[in-house]
């Protein structure tokens, strides 16, 4: 498994997932460097299709990664936080806090 996914996150992508028009849809997660050592995010969902994204199935959650992404997030866990301060997906990297 390249990365790991906590409860909120796994929830809050199902939530997405369940609000999708088809079955067959998939949680397309894309990440890039941004800032001193953080990274910033885009999510979709979208349907597979034949392009530089694979198909992973995390906890679960059919989710279309690339391979830039997988690459960045290796080892990582992936959070999704909801507080007044901050919405969105928080990236814990293996040895850093």
């Amino acid at each position: 498994m390249p990365f790991e996914l906590t409860p909120a996150a796994e929830r809050f992508m199902r939530r997405m997932l369940r609000f999708s028009a088809t079955p067959t849809s998939a949680f397309r997660l894309r990440v890039r460097p941004s800032g001193s050592a953080g990274f910033s995010s885009e999510y979709d969902i979208e349907e597979p299709a034949p392009d530089s994204a694979e198909l992973l199935v995390i906890c679960g959650v059919r989710m279309l990664v690339d391979f830039r992404t997988q690459g960045l997030l290796a080892g990582a866990t992936v959070d999704f936080s909801d507080t007044l301060a901050h919405s969105g997906f928080v990236f814990r990297l293996p040895g850093k806090r």
